[in-house]
Formats: structure tokens, C-alpha cells, sequence
């Protein structure tokens, strides 16, 4: 009987071994590829996250500053309102006849030969 595996040559051993070592090679290339991804995947999200907190912590920051200015600008506001009262009180007080009406008024002065007559304000009573 011939067997008809008879024309098939064997494989040489070396080569076997050869073809082995290359499957092994490729394998742990592929394991040192995976790895080298994880660890460049692991810095890009540490250095995504670190950019995010800083740009929240900056916008945070701004919009706080934001509100300090809108409050300083307008208390500036009642500041310039303030000055400008008191600088018309005080051109009041450089005037003779103004001082004069505060001195009748509050302080019950009156003019050489002119008398007071106090008349006491209604109640709503």
C-alpha cells in the first residue's frame, strides 16, 4: 500500500523553529505596541484634563473679577454723585444769602428790627 502522504516533503526543523521565533517576535512587538499606546493614551488624558482644569479655574476666576469691577464701577457711580452734591453744598456755602436762609432757618437769627413769629408744623394726627 503507498501512502499518499508520500510526495509531501517534510518540513525542515530549523525552519520550523524559525517560523516560531518570528510568531513569539510578533507577539511581544505587539504587546510592546499596546503598551507604549496605553501609556501615551494615559498622558494625553492626564494633559487633556490638566488644560480643562485650568481653563475652569481661569473662567472661574475671570467671572469672579468680573463682578468685583461691575460692583467697584458702581459704587464709583454714587461716589461721583456724592462729589458733585458736596460741590454744590460747598459753592452753597461760599453765597452770603444761602448762608443767611440756614441762619434764619436753623439757628432762629434774624435781621436787625425784624422779629420771628415761630408757627408750629400740623400734625397728621
Amino acid at each position: 500500500m503507498v501512502s499518499k502522504y508520500q510526495n509531501v516533503t517534510k518540513l525542515n526543523p530549523k525552519r520550523i523553529e524559525e517560523h516560531t521565533e518570528q510568531l513569539i517576535q510578533k507577539q511581544q512587538h505587539k504587546k510592546g505596541l499596546y503598551r507604549r499606546l496605553t501609556l501615551l493614551s494615559v498622558v494625553f488624558l492626564l494633559l487633556v484634563s490638566s488644560a480643562l482644569i485650568t481653563l475652569f479655574s481661569q473662567h472661574t476666576s475671570m467671572s469672579a473679577r468680573e463682578d468685583t469691577i461691575r460692583l467697584l464701577e458702581k459704587d464709583k457711580r454714587v461716589v461721583l454723585e456724592e462729589e458733585k452734591h458736596l460741590l454744590k453744598e460747598i459753592e452753597n456755602y461760599q453765597d452770603d444769602a444761602f448762608i443767611a436762609e440756614i441762619a434764619r432757618r436753623d439757628y432762629f437769627l434774624t435781621f436787625p428790627g425784624e422779629t420771628r413769629i415761630n408757627v408750629p408744623k400740623e400734625s397728621d394726627d
